[in-house]
């Protein structure tokens, strides 16, 4: 079995990712089946070579997505656009920060307080029968199993 990607499968992939055709449009556009390219998609060299063509893809239009952000900001007609278009370029530079930034191995806890709401009801975890932890149910005002 080889792993080479044939010509109509690269077209319709090329298709796809440069000239933004869903897969039954680019499948035809290579002069392939949409099962076919389907079935393609499922082999991890064809997957490869989308992802690679999608990075750059990426990576060329990343500069043009700057200007547009800085274009929007610009305007004067929506300022919600505006305020969005100045969080997305400053979410930019601490992006490239954090790509750039030094990973060491280990575990993250985080921890997340949150007030508990008082019209939940709580089943203790004391209850140790099927009886008893249907009585609790029903004591937190829940509906047990019937």
């Amino acid at each position: 079995m080889t792993s080479r990607v044939t010509r109509k499968v690269r077209e319709a992939v090329h298709a796809m990712v440069w000239l933004g055709l869903n897969r039954a449009d680019a499948a035809k556009h290579a002069g392939l089946r949409d099962h076919s390219l389907y079935v393609a998609f499922r082999k991890p060299h064809v997957k490869a070579l989308y992802l690679q063509e999608l990075e750059v893809l990426r990576t060329s239009e990343r500069a043009r997505n700057f200007h547009v952000l800085c274009e929007v900001r610009d305007q004067t007609t929506n300022q919600m656009a505006r305020v969005n278009a100045v969080k997305a370029l400053e979410q930019v530079d601490d992006d490239v920060e954090r790509k750039h930034a030094a990973r060491t191995p280990g575990v993250v806890i985080q921890i997340v307080n949150q007030a508990q709401s008082s019209d939940k009801a709580l089943i203790h975890h004391e209850s140790v029968g099927y009886r008893d932890s249907q009585r609790a149910v029903e004591q937190a005002g829940g509906e047990g199993d019937q």
